[in-house]
């Protein structure tokens, strides 16, 4: 994953949708970011009547150079019981993370790594993006989508 997050172009190996909003005061600079992704794309581990894996994530805020100023990783163990991955491959699993946003930051680099296959997904997102909506009289929440 490091070698992706210093690269100037996302990961299509696992689509994802990422979307954030404001997650308190602006000042504060918290924001709250959602991680869409289709289970059907990571190779599940099959026993049980269970779908097992996980999905490691890494946040990489960045500044208007490129350098890394701040870094988050997070593993996510899946385990699906078969009528829940089915119903899932439908409607998606959305993993949620808290993050406190730097001054420094220009951009905030999403990934997603199936800890199975290797497969890796990354979308990119302007730090200013976040700070737009309702909560300070822009339009909407950012949301972004990785290549396809």
């Amino acid at each position: 994953m490091r070698t992706a997050a210093l690269s100037a172009l996302d990961a299509a190996g696992v689509g994802l949708i990422v979307s954030g909003k404001l997650a308190g005061p602006l000042a504060e600079r918290k924001i709250e970011l959602h991680v869409s992704l289709d289970p059907q794309q990571l190779l599940l581990q099959v026993a049980d009547n269970h779908r097992k894996g996980g999905v490691d994530l890494c946040f990489v805020q960045r500044d208007a150079a490129g350098e890394t100023v701040a870094a988050e990783n997070q593993r996510v163990g899946l385990n699906f019981e078969e009528k829940q991955y089915q119903y899932l491959s439908t409607a998606g699993v959305v993993l949620a993370k808290h993050l406190t946003i730097t001054p420094q930051t220009a951009d905030v680099g999403v990934f997603a790594r199936d800890t199975s296959s290797e497969a890796l997904g990354s979308v990119t997102i302007p730090a200013q993006a976040l700070f737009e909506g309702p909560q300070t009289a822009g339009a909407s929440p950012a949301k972004l989508e990785s290549p396809k």
